[in-house]
């Protein structure tokens, strides 16, 4: 401009004549495999065939021979003296390719090479057949039970490889996770997880198998197994302490409530003294049922007695009887009319006769 100027310096060189050779693919030649996503490089070997010293344009072309889509890259030689050999490299070209066949082509002004690439679908692990506890994905067990998960993988991709397969039930303490075995395309390995619920408490849970490509899920419930639970004692109708008098023949009840899941059978027995009875009751989940025990205590003799009601899975109850002596009358006073024990009336007479009674 008229206050200011910017030099620059421009260079221009002579066009060498070159040739072409060793094309290498991925480190495999002039054809070869890979996997999608791998970075591979492609080289050529670039040998100035002219008289004199010069630059070189490269072109690598990636052509899908399914579509017919491409993909191009550029490199330039330069200065390679006359006679002299160079090898081009295109850095990680195979890295944006998908899957597919290519037709690979280095080109120059005068020259070309060209190969072959397979890029492979990657090796992917597809979940199926997830089975808890024997019973598909969709299983019952009773708490405490050490039961198995068992799932099948198949590599669905085009190349080998092997999985990380991760077990995860919520509310465990920890996931686990196995490796499968290298697996070929289309092969299945089932793959299993040995006594995983013998930890879990009674309730629902989501079983969760996974892999880095696929995810399948079920679901487990948890039993609690049946339980008894006694309540209500109640002796001779006033409770968990009670007054009679001997020789009363009276009853002594409980409620017995099953406080797991499933069904289960109890045997109830009911001690007092040299009283001991014992009678069964099934009982489905959360079921209440009042056992009675008829007409026990008509052999007991005057006296205080503890009275236990327990079942065989070690639930008790205890309350208290007392036997009271039976009452014995006194006779004393006599009176007829108001004569005493020996009296004389005349017939027809209506007195009355009186005696205390004690």
């Amino acid at each position: 401009t008229d206050g200011d100027a910017e030099n620059s310096t421009l260079t221009v060189l002579n066009r060498a004549d070159v040739s072409l050779a060793d094309l290498n693919v991925a480190d495999n030649g002039t054809s070869a495999e890979i996997v999608q996503g791998d970075a591979e490089n492609v080289s050529v070997d670039v040998t100035n065939a002219g008289g004199t010293a010069g630059a070189a344009d490269l072109e690598l072309t990636f052509e899908n021979t399914a579509t017919g889509e491409t993909t191009t890259e550029r490199e330039r030689v330069r200065n390679l003296a006359a006679g002299n050999t160079t090898t081009a490299v295109f850095q990680d070209a195979t890295s944006s390719l998908a899957a597919g066949t290519y037709d690979v082509t280095i080109t120059t002004e005068n020259d070309s090479v060209v190969g072959d690439l397979t890029v492979l679908v990657p090796a992917t692990g597809e979940l199926s057949a997830l089975d808890i506890a024997g019973e598909g994905g969709d299983a019952t067990i009773l708490e405490g039970t050490d039961e198995s998960v068992t799932v099948n993988v198949t590599n669905t991709g085009e190349a080998a490889g092997s999985f990380d397969v991760e077990l995860a039930i919520d509310a465990s303490a920890s996931n686990v996770t196995q490796t499968t075995a290298e697996l070929a395309e289309n092969e299945t390995e089932t793959v299993t997880f040995d006594n995983v619920t013998g930890n879990l408490g009674a309730g629902d849970y989501t079983v969760t198998v996974s892999t880095g490509d696929d995810t399948t899920t079920g679901d487990l419930r948890v039993n609690a197994p049946a339980e008894s639970a006694l309540s209500a004692l109640d002796i001779a109708g006033q409770g968990d302490a009670a007054e009679i008098v001997e020789g009363d023949n009276e009853s002594v009840s409980v409620d017995v409530e099953n406080i797991g899941d499933v069904q289960g059978s109890f045997d109830v027995t009911l001690e007092t003294d040299n009283v001991s009875e014992t009678t069964a009751v099934t009982l489905n989940g959360s079921e209440t049922k009042t056992v009675t025990f008829e007409s026990v205590t008509g052999e007991l003799s005057a006296g205080e007695y503890p009275v236990t009601v327990s079942t065989d899975d070690d639930d008790s109850v205890e309350g208290s009887l007392t036997v009271l002596e039976p009452a014995t009358p006194a006779l004393s006073n006599l009176k007829i009319g108001d004569q005493g024990t020996d009296a004389t009336i005349d017939e027809g007479d209506n007195v009355p006769i009186r005696t205390l009674l004690e």
